[in-house]
Parts: structure tokens; C-alpha cells; sequence
């Protein structure tokens, strides 16, 4: 992942809330319109957006969502992530949705993001001292990264310009693409601030498929 921060050091901004399905749309302000109905074996089939595989994925029912700061402690493949979200730590776990971002989320440690999927009540060892609760990922979006509001989505390059595709169809014309990301048409990144201006941050979540 690159990482660019331009201006001063800005205050990091830590907004934990998890909702319950009921409110999920209203609360993480993302569309959930990817979420398909139930299956016949009573589960949800859904295919993730904002970076993850087009293969159908079986999940319980009920879509959570959860927002807050993500750490990424250890090695990979050994590395444990983690969200600081409600004044305590979950455990981010893809073990029942193998095709989940888990991987480009790594590539968001430090950031503010809203993650959805289902989370488990259940607490259970995560490695330190203090059972954990998880959060089963299906998929996430970037808000805010060291306090400034922030998007991610899709490089691309149209004959009218480089432009960032978010995760609802709709496109965000760039105006400056910095060096470092001019090699990386395709790949999912985040922005923060206007896309009219010089990012204050940003960085590659997934590189471009070759």
C-alpha cells in the first residue's frame, strides 16, 4: 500500500457504531442494494461490491454494519485485523466468506471504514488477553482517513480524463492524479478530500489485475 499525506498532521477521528439490520442503510449511508434475497436454504446470497468477488456469497440473514478504525497486527499470513469500533476491539473474520476483501482491507489499516456483514455476539479468543467479538466481512468502503472525509473506489482512465468509480456506479472526476498512482489505472484506491484538488491522502487497497 501507498500512503501519501500532504499538508499537516491531522487529528485521527474515531467513530464506532454498530447498527442493527433495520437501520443498516440509514446508518452507514451506503447502499445495500447488492444484498440479495433470501436463498432457499434461508440464507442471503449477495455478491460484494466495493472490492470484493463476484462469486455469490451465503450469509446468515440479518447485515450488520460497523464503523470504526482498522488495525492490522502481526505477519502476513499470520497478520489478525481488527476494528476499534463502540469502545472496544472485533475481530474481522472471513473464515465463513472466503471470497470477502479481507485482504484489501489489510490495506486500509489506520483508516476510518464502515464494514458490512454479520457480527457475531459470541466473544471468543482473538490472540490477546480480552475475548473479542467478530464481524464476518462482506465487503467495505473508506470514510475518513486521519480526520478527513475520504471515498474509495475504482481508477480509471476515460479520453476525458482519470476519473474514481465508487462502488454505486456513479464517478468522480479527478483532476490531479498524483505520480505515484499514475501506474495504477484499475486498482481500487481511497481519496481523501476533493477530488478536485491534490489528494491529502491516498493509497492502493487492491493493484491493478494485469
Amino acid at each position: 500500500m501507498r500512503r501519501a499525506i500532504f499538508g499537516g498532521v491531522l487529528g485521527l477521528m474515531v467513530a464506532g457504531c454498530w447498527r442493527a439490520p433495520a437501520d443498516r442503510a440509514e446508518a452507514s449511508g451506503d447502499s445495500t442494494e447488492s444484498i440479495g434475497g433470501p436463498s432457499s436454504s434461508g440464507a442471503v446470497t449477495a455478491t460484494g461490491t466495493g472490492g470484493a468477488s463476484s462469486t455469490p456469497i451465503a450469509i446468515a440473514a440479518a447485515i450488520d454494519s460497523l464503523r470504526g478504525v482498522i488495525v492490522v497486527t502481526g505477519n502476513e499470513p499470520l497478520s489478525r485485523v481488527t476494528i476499534e469500533a463502540e469502545g472496544e476491539t472485533w475481530l474481522v473474520d472471513s473464515a465463513a466468506s472466503p471470497s470477502t476483501p479481507l485482504s484489501e482491507l489489510r490495506g486500509a489499516a489506520g483508516l476510518e471504514v464502515t464494514l458490512v456483514g454479520v457480527a457475531d455476539s459470541t466473544r471468543r479468543p482473538g490472540g490477546g488477553p480480552v475475548p473479542m467479538r467478530s464481524f464476518r466481512l462482506l465487503r467495505f468502503f473508506v470514510r475518513a482517513v486521519d480526520g478527513q472525509p475520504a471515498v474509495d473506489g475504482i481508477l480509471v482512465q476515460e479520453p476525458s480524463g482519470a476519473l474514481l468509480r465508487l462502488s454505486d456506479g456513479t464517478s468522480l472526476p479527478i483532476a490531479e492524479v498524483p505520480p505515484a498512482l499514475a501506474s495504477q489505472i484499475g486498482a481500487r484506491i481511497y481519496w481523501a478530500g476533493s477530488t478536485a484538488e491534490a489528494p491529502m491522502a491516498y493509497g492502493v487497497l487492491r493493484a491493478p489485475s494485469r
